[in-house]
């Protein structure tokens, strides 16, 4: 299993607010920039978090909820049980809520939260909030996970006139602010190892909001060009189309 990530910050910010974690036996890597690919194996859990827009402490939400998870499976113990996922999880909404309650204009901060944990048979993607997790296997890329912000919950209601009228940004479902009521929703979808994809994509909003399916996909169906090109070929494009957020693709090859 090859992992690629890039990682840069938006325009004008001091701090990138987004968060990747590579972890396997012999990898803890918890990120905010920079890029490079490397080898990992399984047992391993990959993540992305983005600290909430609008709320303070963003990048603080993002990398304590994935530094939480490195020490909540600091053993790596497979098989991974969605229950105890799930389970564990949810201590990582509740110690966010509480570390951030005294801190006064950071007591609401908030991160999405989209991780995939890798054992030996399967995959469990575990989600919340408005990052990524997508499969590719030939031309088409495919979205695993759904989008929690109000704009698709009023799409999937069939109200579309209000969808596009709404804070298209707005999310409904996350770790932390300051309530465990954010956390509204919780994905989790078990991938079986025969049907695992060509390419795993992660990807935070900075990415996807910008980037053209029809480019992503085309780009991803070349051959001649090495993925760390391709995430930098994504970065340029979502900045030709005027992302100022930070910017996080992950591409796991199998």
């Amino acid at each position: 299993m090859r992992v690629t990530y890039q990682i840069l910050i938006g325009a004008g910010k001091k701090a990138c607010e987004d968060s990747t974690l590579i972890y396997d036996r012999d990898h803890q890597y918890l990120l905010h920039e920079g890029y490079d690919s490397m080898d990992i194996s399984e047992p391993c859990i990959i993540a992305v978090a983005d600290g909430v827009g609008g709320n303070p402490g963003g990048r603080e939400a993002s990398t304590f909820s994935l530094s939480k998870l490195m020490e909540k499976f600091q053993d790596l113990k497979t098989p991974f049980n969605p229950d105890e996922i799930s389970e564990k999880v949810r201590q990582i909404n509740d110690e966010l809520i509480a570390y951030s309650a005294p801190l006064n204009e950071k007591s609401i901060m908030a991160t999405t939260f989209t991780s995939v944990f890798f054992d030996n048979d399967r995959a469990f993607v575990v989600h919340a909030g408005n990052t990524r997790a997508c499969a590719m296997n030939s031309a088409f890329i495919k979205q695993l996970t759904t989008d929690h912000t109000t704009y698709q919950y009023l799409r999937d209601l069939g109200n579309y006139e209000a969808a596009e009228t709404c804070n298209k940004s707005e999310i409904n479902s996350f770790l932390g602010g300051g309530d465990a009521g954010g956390l509204r929703r919780l994905e989790i979808r078990e991938i079986e190892r025969e049907r695992y994809p060509k390419y795993l994509i992660l990807t935070s909003d900075g990415i996807h909001e910008f980037v053209n399916i029809d480019y992503f996909e085309e780009l991803m169906q070349d051959e001649s060009l090495p993925l760390l090109d391709k995430t930098t070929c994504l970065i340029k494009n979502a900045l030709q189309n005027y992302s100022s957020d930070d910017k996080t693709i992950v591409i796991v090859e199998f």
